[in-house]
């Protein structure tokens, strides 16, 4: 309880933060800093350091849409990328590097009992898992008519495969890494070492076990494409759209606003709600073979683009600055399209 109010006081200070700045690398900065603080935070006050930093983040990832701008969150998503892939390399090389002198502080004649105790934890979370998710999907719409009608019960090899992904990693190891080296006394931490051994042993036995198993599950259970994603995107679709046409309305007749343009957004929207409006099934337009074609062809007019330019700063027509200019004005139009990972043929 003390590590989770830590965090939402260290995220809701966080969103202070941000909504005050105006500078990108200032608002990068702070989502940086706050992870920090609230460990530390935890740790100074004896409460979960682990859970100050997940009930932080969440709070902060809830309210971050609307307190930064655009190009914030476009710069904080490639920083917390590569933080993220550095950081997961690190720990698992510290995985490997901790095994050794874990091995020696174990006493020879316990570390198998060490190694039985973590195969036993590790079925245990296994089998916790699949004995919860099924029940987490039924109870609440066994409690709930209006839940029921608005999304049933997924088919069970879906509950199945949702329950089956399990694997452990990062917070299991830092959660035992966190554990102090002594007690307040001044005597090494009990069982330190094998605890941190048994985190080790179920990491690497739902890595192993659980990972490698999925792709040959999933097959085996012929699991029918979820078209769940299409059917809510459509319907952010309409609702953004209706909005953006509500607030066009507030704005015409105000100085300073030209016709041409509300007109020319107001075409633009309505042919998106016109396309998205409905509860029905699907638009085949919305549909993922659809939206491949689409992109794909998105990305040819936008490879096309981007090599002319090229070419004109090759040829000396245009300068660095104005191909760089241009060229971020494409990488946004990808990352909008869902194409923003496609390279230039070569």
């Amino acid at each position: 309880v003390g590590g989770v109010a830590i965090g939402i006081v260290v995220g809701a200070a966080s969103r202070w933060a941000l909504c005050a700045t105006a500078d990108s690398f200032t608002e990068i900065a702070i989502t940086l800093l706050a992870p920090y603080l609230a460990w530390v935070l935890g740790e100074v006050t004896h409460t979960s350091a682990v859970l100050a930093c997940v009930a932080g983040g969440l709070h902060v990832r809830q309210h971050f849409s609307a307190a930064v701008a655009p190009v914030t969150r476009l710069q904080a998503r490639a920083v917390w990328d590569l933080l993220i892939f550095v950081l997961n390399g690190f720990i698992f090389i510290l995985i490997g590097l901790q095994l050794g002198a874990l091995r020696t502080a174990i006493p020879a004649g316990r570390f198998g009992a060490v190694l039985m105790a973590g195969a036993a934890v590790s079925l245990t979370a296994i089998l916790v898992r699949l004995a919860w998710v099924p029940a987490a999907a039924a109870l609440p719409r066994l409690m709930s008519a209006t839940l029921r009608a608005r999304d049933p019960m997924p088919p069970w090899p879906n509950i199945f495969v949702t329950a089956w992904t399990g694997m452990r990693g990062i917070v299991t190891l830092a959660a035992a890494l966190a554990l102090p080296v002594t007690t307040a006394a001044g005597t090494p931490f009990p069982f330190r070492a094998e605890i941190i051994l048994i985190s080790f042993a179920v990491i690497l036995a739902t890595l192993v076990l659980q990972g490698l198993s999925l792709a040959p599950i999933i097959r085996a259970l012929h699991l029918k494409e979820d078209r769940g994603f299409e059917r809510e995107e459509m319907l952010a679709r309409e609702q953004a759209a209706s909005a953006a046409l509500g607030r066009l309305d507030g704005l015409t007749g105000e100085d300073g606003v030209r016709v041409e343009h509300v007109e020319r957004l107001r075409v633009h929207y309505s042919r998106q709600l016109q396309r998205f409006a409905g509860s029905g099934p699907v638009d085949a337009d919305c549909s993922a073979e659809a939206g491949e074609q689409f992109r794909q062809l998105r990305h040819d007019t936008l490879t096309a683009e981007r090599l002319a330019l090229i070419q004109l700063r090759n040829e000396g027509t245009i300068s660095d600055e104005v191909l760089h200019r241009l060229e971020h004005e494409l990488d946004v139009e990808a990352l909008r399209a869902g194409i923003g990972e496609r390279r230039v043929p070569r």
